[in-house]
């Protein structure tokens, strides 16, 4: 099964959000496995779906809505006979003005970090201001595809209300603080890691990097990030070698050695840590 990324929407566009229609008449899959650096949030307007979200499978229904997370894989297949319809949300948080930390989503800090606390997930049809709800996603889209004089000021008024329901039911937790001084030497050390997590990463390299001393470098990423250097590091490397264990026909070993670690003993450990259960589980399952 092919993993690709979507880039749909820029965080460097002036309004970085997107409002798409994915509509279908039969039975079929949707859209295939895939990931971005923004949220996402999907109304199904009619029809049934069954939506997959980091390997987690559930049946959605017209009235629903899905939540995803920046960095998490999902996938979206048509179950109804007469076929499905869902209005299709893609937002950065900068398009908000939330947080001054627009540079910092990518495939796994966003997720790490987690700023929208208890946005990935599902709300259930009935819940409340149903109505209200679907008043603004049928407004969203009207707004943004006919894109009248003034539409971003208004699809940004009508993000913030639904973002405010969101929130008001309790499906939704808003981290508005900023962050203080620089930080954009974290940032992309975190990239980096993302893009080298199967090769010899340590902090004094990182560090060295930066142009900061190893004791200086540690305390402010765990500032920034919230854990230390190392818990990141193995974060990445499990998080990749918990969808290689899923879509590819690999070993625990090969996985282990193709993600970055030296032996199996201390992959496993890592990602029991990490994940709350062993990788040989995933082997079993799938």
């Amino acid at each position: 099964m092919r993993i690709y990324k979507e880039d749909n929407v820029s965080a460097s566009q002036q309004f970085a959000t997107k409002i798409l229609i994915n509509n279908v008449d039969v039975p079929t899959e949707m859209v295939g496995t895939h990931w971005h650096d923004y949220y996402e949030v999907l109304y199904i307007m009619d029809g049934r779906a069954r939506q997959t979200i980091e390997g987690r499978v559930t049946e959605v229904r017209a009235g629903d809505i899905v939540l995803i997370q920046p960095g998490e894989t999902h996938m979206t297949v048509a179950l109804s006979d007469q076929g499905c319809g869902i209005i299709v949300l893609l937002f950065f948080p900068s398009c908000l003005n939330f947080d001054n930390r627009n540079n910092l989503y990518s495939r796994y800090l966003g997720l790490f970090m987690n700023d929208f606390k208890n946005i990935s997930g599902y709300l259930r049809t009935p819940y409340p201001y149903q109505n209200e709800i679907l008043r603004l996603m049928s407004k969203l889209s009207e707004e943004y595809h006919l894109q009248a004089a003034g539409y971003e000021l208004m699809t940004k008024g009508l993000l913030y209300e639904f973002l405010g329901y969101l929130q008001r039911i309790g499906g939704l937790s808003i981290n508005t603080e900023t962050t203080k001084g620089r930080y954009l030497e974290v940032v992309e050390a975190c990239r980096y890691i993302e893009e080298h997590y199967n090769t010899e990463i340590t902090l004094e390299t990182i560090a060295c990097k930066a142009g900061y001393s190893k004791e200086y470098f540690s305390k402010r990423f765990k500032e920034i990030v919230g854990e230390n250097f190392k818990t990141f590091l193995d974060y990445v490397r499990t998080s990749e070698a918990q969808r290689m264990l899923t879509h590819e026909n690999l070993t625990v070993s090969e996985v282990a050695e193709r993600v970055g670690y030296s032996n199996l003993s201390s992959f496993s450990r890592a990602f029991k840590r990490v994940k709350g259960y062993p990788p040989s589980n995933i082997v079993q399952t799938s």
